[in-house]
C-alpha cells in the first residue's frame, strides 16, 4: 500500500474486494493482470495515479499525454473504475481509442487481454470490458444503459 503525500488517498495492489473503497475509485490494471486501486476518490484522476506509480517503481516513468490514445499493450496498462458503488470495476474514460461502438468491437479484445489477467489475481472482484460512464459508445449507449442501473 503506498500513499500519496499530498492527498488522502491510498493505492492498493490486487485488493481481495471492493468492501472499503470508495464509489467510482480509479485504478490501474498492468499488463501482467496487477490492479492498483485508490481506495477513495479524492478528485483524482488517472494521471494522478499514474504519477504515483512512477514516483513508487511500479512503473518506469509517467506516461506522456497521448497514453489515453494508445491500446493498452502500448502504454503498458489500462485505467480502470469502480462502476459506481458495485463490486464491478469497468474500462475507465480515458479510454478514447474506444469511444465509438465500431472501435470497440474492433479493438476490445486488446483490453480484454488484460482484463482475463487481473481476474485471475483479482477473483473476487468483477471486471468488465464496458467503458464506465457517460461517453459509452457515443450513441449505441442503448444497447447496455441497464447494466449500470
Amino acid at each position: 500500500m503506498q500513499a500519496d503525500k499530498n492527498a488522502k488517498w491510498k493505492l492498493i495492489k490486487n485488493p481481495n474486494s471492493l468492501n472499503d473503497f470508495g464509489d467510482k475509485c480509479r485504478g490501474v490494471i498492468l499488463l501482467n493482470g496487477d490492479l492498483y486501486l485508490e481506495n477513495f476518490s479524492d478528485s483524482t484522476i488517472h494521471n494522478d495515479i499514474l504519477k504515483l506509480m512512477a514516483e513508487i517503481n511500479v512503473i518506469p516513468n509517467i506516461p506522456k499525454k497521448n497514453w489515453t490514445k494508445k491500446l493498452p499493450q502500448e502504454s503498458g496498462f489500462l485505467t480502470v473504475q469502480r462502476c459506481k458503488n458495485s463490486n464491478q470495476i469497468c474500462i475507465g474514460e480515458s479510454n478514447s481509442l474506444i469511444y465509438e461502438y465500431n472501435d470497440w468491437k474492433k479493438l476490445i479484445h486488446y483490453y480484454d487481454e488484460v482484463i482475463a489477467k487481473a481476474k485471475i489475481k483479482n477473483p473476487n472482484i468483477v471486471f468488465s470490458n464496458l467503458l464506465v460512464g457517460t461517453k459509452f459508445f457515443n450513441g449505441a449507449y442503448s444497447e447496455i444503459k441497464n447494466i449500470f442501473k
